[in-house]
């Protein structure tokens, strides 16, 4: 482990953890017409960042086209700093 990531895990800690608004990301988001899913992120972290306390990634599931009747779906990904 790189004196980087103990500070970065030192500062977590000291901080008191994760951010709240990632508390509601992994209860499914802010909005039940687009849930949120929670996923592990597929890059690694950086040497500052602690998945599930500084990074979060994962899919929202949104309309392809928010006009129509005919709503077909899509994910898109993100990963929230």
């Amino acid at each position: 482990m790189s004196p980087d990531q103990i500070f970065a895990i030192l500062a977590s800690l000291v901080s008191g953890g994760s951010d709240p608004d990632f508390d509601r990301l992994r209860d499914g988001g802010f909005d039940e017409r687009y849930p949120v899913s929670v996923e592990s992120c597929e890059l690694p972290p950086g040497v500052l960042e602690i998945e599930g306390q500084t990074l979060i990634c994962g899919t929202v599931d949104v309309p392809e086209n928010h006009k129509s009747t005919k709503v077909r779906r899509i994910p898109l990904e993100f990963a929230i700093l």
